[in-house]
């Protein structure tokens, strides 16, 4: 493939994503994506099946971006606690710097696209571990999700960084005994 061939690719994609991120996760069209990239709707099949093919590996790249986050290396003698609230630190200054829409992060508007099932195994895994939690590991993922969900989203409507030490108090006052 020619260079151009792939720019013009990697652009379409790069403009699903950022149109799927203002949908929160569902498929777009093909007359979406024309108007947005400036590429006539015939053009998309010198590189593509069809509108199937582009959501597809925008779906994919969305969940590399996202699992990126969860796959940072940390020593084995750091505790559960620290782990999870490092990976959560990491998951808010992802979407914080990101376009993408937080509904990502339930399950109920994922709409099955989006597979979040790494960041709720991981955090179920360390949450599993630890002590002293309000509910159980399922239930406490499903609070810290939506807990970062509100505090981005309360940041981005006031244009202000979500506070350093947003997580700690999720842990402290949402999932701690």
């Amino acid at each position: 493939m020619t260079q151009y061939t792939d720019s013009v690719k990697e652009r379409i994609i790069g403009e699903a994503i950022k149109l799927i991120c203002r949908k929160c996760s569902r498929e777009i069209s093909l007359a979406d994506i024309s108007k947005a990239t400036g590429v006539v709707a015939p053009v998309f099949y010198n590189y593509f099946k069809g509108i199937d093919e582009i959501n597809k590996e925008a779906f994919r790249k969305i969940e590399e971006e996202i699992s990126s986050v969860m796959n940072i290396k940390l020593p084995a003698s750091i505790p559960p606690e620290m782990k999870a609230v490092t990976i959560a630190y990491n998951l808010i200054k992802f979407f914080e710097r990101s376009d993408f829409s937080t509904g990502i992060l339930s399950e109920e508007r994922c709409s099955g696209q989006i597979d979040i099932s790494p960041i709720r195994n991981t955090f179920e895994s360390l949450f599993g571990k630890m002590k002293g939690l309000r509910y159980d590991p399922e239930m406490s993922v499903s609070v810290l999700l939506h807990q970062i969900a509100a505090y981005v989203e309360y940041s981005r409507k006031k244009k202000e960084h979500v506070p350093e030490d947003a997580v700690e108090n999720i842990f402290k006052l949402f999932l701690k005994v």
